[in-house]
């Protein structure tokens, strides 16, 4: 269920969600349960995996929700287009389109609501994967920066790597090759965009030397300076809460490794608050770190 949000009819892009009030920074959008889940041999979602997937849609969805997953995008596509029933090739570029990939299972998921969310790259709203207190799978979603009402919430459908790592010429292109869409954000039709590539692939490489740091000492100063980096250019980068937990996380295993209780407690705080927003109040590794903050005693975390 959205909160605060309704889908709507977009100008040029067909469907999207759009904020019915003011939206909070870090305020939970929608938390949803996908439909289907498939896991693929090689990771990547191809022709072959068709009988599967039609599998999954004939014998396990409900009559409600086939006819939800076949209003689904691409509504444009010349073999989609106005169709009344689905088949199995219909079905498959539908989910090729829509479906999101879970980096902790790798697994593919299709969402209903969430499908309907159009991309940018400065999003204004992050995601990550999760589970409910039964175990099943869930996506939430929650506001990067504070959101106006009647504004269009917008994820990015790729990673920050990724994205960071391209020009705008090349992420255009990789859109229009993977999606079916020239991306026209604020970024990819701004003036600035020299300017804008260079920060974005200097942060891809601080990125990158961040992974491959093997002193702890080092890599803790790169975390906070890669925070303090995103902080100065918020007008051109947008990176999701569950990318600030992940480095935070990486920042708080180096502490741990060089035995800095005072880094310790500064990247244990930054988890904690990055594991609230996108893994839930509830979940398992927000406990285990609200034990650790309290006792002063700091573990890795796996």
């Amino acid at each position: 269920m959205l909160h605060n949000a309704a889908v709507q009819d977009i100008v040029n892009k067909g469907k999207g969600i759009v904020a019915l009030n003011k939206i909070d920074q870090h305020q939970l959008i929608l938390e949803e349960k996908p439909v289907i889940i498939l896991e693929t041999p090689d990771k990547t979602i191809r022709e072959d995996i068709t009988k599967d997937l039609w599998m999954k849609y004939d014998d396990k969805l409900s009559d409600e929700n086939k006819d939800k997953v076949k209003n689904l995008c691409p509504d444009n596509c010349p073999v989609v287009k106005n169709v009344q029933k689905i088949n199995a090739t219909k079905l498959y570029l539908k989910f090729k389109s829509n479906a999101f990939v879970n980096t902790e299972t790798e697994d593919f998921n299709l969402f209903i609501i969430a499908s309907r969310f159009n991309h940018s790259c400065l999003p204004n709203v992050g995601r990550d994967f999760s589970t409910d207190p039964d175990g099943n799978t869930i996506q939430r979603f929650f506001a990067i920066r504070d959101i106006k009402q009647g504004e269009e919430l917008e994820i990015c459908y790729n990673t920050e790597e990724e994205e960071y790592s391209r020009l705008t010429e090349e992420r255009q292109l990789f859109y229009f090759e993977n999606n079916d869409f020239m991306c026209s954000c604020c970024l990819c039709l701004s003036e600035d965009s020299e300017k804008i590539n260079k920060v974005r692939l200097d942060i891809y490489r601080m990125i990158e030397v961040i992974d491959q740091a093997e002193d702890p000492v080092t890599g803790i100063y790169l975390i906070k300076k890669l925070f303090e980096t995103f902080e100065n250019n918020a007008e051109i980068v947008a990176p999701r809460q569950d990318f600030f937990r992940i480095y935070a996380e990486m920042g708080f295993n180096a502490a741990c490794e060089s035995e800095s209780i005072k880094d310790c407690e500064f990247f244990g705080k930054q988890v904690l608050f990055y594991s609230e927003i996108t893994k839930g109040l509830n979940h398992e590794s927000v406990s285990v770190m609200e034990i650790m903050l309290r006792s002063g005693k700091f573990e890795f975390l796996e």
